[in-house]
């Protein structure tokens, strides 16, 4: 078990208590308070990952033991440097080390980074108690999806990358995807915020299209004839969707003399929200794919045109992320569209 009781904080420099709220950088394994490295945004060590730094702590040998090898029993499986028995990390390579135990610790068998597992992120099993934010999703940032580094597809997801790179690792590795239901309930809209532009204008006129022309049928045209359709049937518009097997017949009886334009725009706002269900599922289960390859595809364009990497960071930020005044502005014109015609129809505009 890693314990980081009294290791500082890099950002804010307060000491870690037991139960903190403690996220790891899962390159170099510095822990920090989750709201100092959410606040910051990024490692404070994110300059040195290169060079292959990797945090450990600080030994605090027993002054009132002689400094000499037969106090250092811990050995480094990774390096087989001696360490002091009471040593959380190895003072050569930084490996986190078992407490009271020379055996490596689980969850490293391929000398990972500290707190990493073997696909490079934090080890959930190393903390109990400890609730950990891998900002990786548990996905090793060197690994390559067709071309694109992990790390570089993370920063231009931006929003919510441990999410979405848990499901594009299961969609490279199983080709199996997974339901997200922020597509199938925004659908358009959540492509639009995820800067799916082109699948995202379509998608959204077509669902406000749907929307729209359903409720201008019913408000125009609909609401009268069904109650000329009530009248003729010999029914009360009281009774509304509580009628009986026969008067549901005399009502259908008279539709049916309807003329062929009246009955067709009569069915037409039920098919245009059927049309709207099937569209919101599509979106919800191949939400996530067709964001996946939207990234692969934009970030290896921005990993090929900046070989640097401050140009490389900073190009995948402002070309990924999310368009929240995109998201705002479609979400006032869905409530504007929705709540308008009943606006009308009550008599209040």
């Amino acid at each position: 078990m890693i314990d980081y009781t009294g290791v500082p904080c890099p950002i804010c420099g307060k000491a870690f208590h037991e139960g903190d709220d403690i996220v790891v950088c899962p390159i170099c394994g510095t822990p920090y308070h989750r709201a100092c490295y959410e606040k910051e945004g990024r490692c404070l060590f994110e300059d040195k990952h290169k060079e292959g730094y990797v945090f450990h702590r600080e030994p605090e040998p027993d002054k009132s033991a002689p400094e000499n090898d037969s106090a250092r029993t811990k050995t480094c499986p990774r390096c087989g440097n001696k360490n002091y028995t009471d040593a959380l990390f190895c003072d050569k390579c930084g490996l986190p080390l078992a407490q009271n135990s020379s055996t490596p610790p689980p969850g490293y068998p391929f000398g990972g980074a500290p707190g990493n597992n073997s696909n490079g992120g934090p080890n959930m099993n190393s903390m109990p108690g400890m609730f950990i934010m891998d900002p990786m999703g548990g996905v090793n940032p060197e690994e390559d999806f067709n071309g694109v580094k992990a790390g570089n597809l993370a920063k231009f997801v931006g929003s919510n990358p441990p999410y979405y790179m848990n499901v594009f690792k299961r969609l490279k590795d199983h080709n199996i995807g997974k339901f997200n239901f922020c597509g199938f309930l925004f659908s358009g809209g959540w492509l639009l915020y995820r800067k799916q532009y082109l699948w995202g204008a379509v998608i959204s006129l077509i669902l406000l299209g749907c929307l729209l022309g359903s409720s201008m049928i019913n408000l125009f045209h609909n609401y009268d004839i069904l109650n000329q359709v009530i009248a003729a049937a010999g029914l009360s518009e009281a009774t509304g969707l509580f009628y009986s097997m026969q008067d549901s017949m005399k009502l259908m009886e008279q539709i049916m003399l309807l003329p062929v334009l009246d009955q067709i725009l009569l069915f037409l706002p039920t098919v245009l929200s059927l049309l709207q269900w099937i569209i919101m599922f599509v979106i919800g289960f191949r939400g996530n794919r067709m964001y996946y390859k939207h990234c692969l595809k934009k970030a290896g364009e921005i990993q090929q045109a900046h070989p640097t990497d401050p140009e490389l960071t900073s190009a995948l930020k402002e070309k990924g992320g999310i368009n929240w005044g995109l998201g705002i502005c479609l979400l006032v014109c869905y409530l504007i569209i929705t709540y308008f015609p009943l606006l009308i129809s009550g008599g209040i505009l």
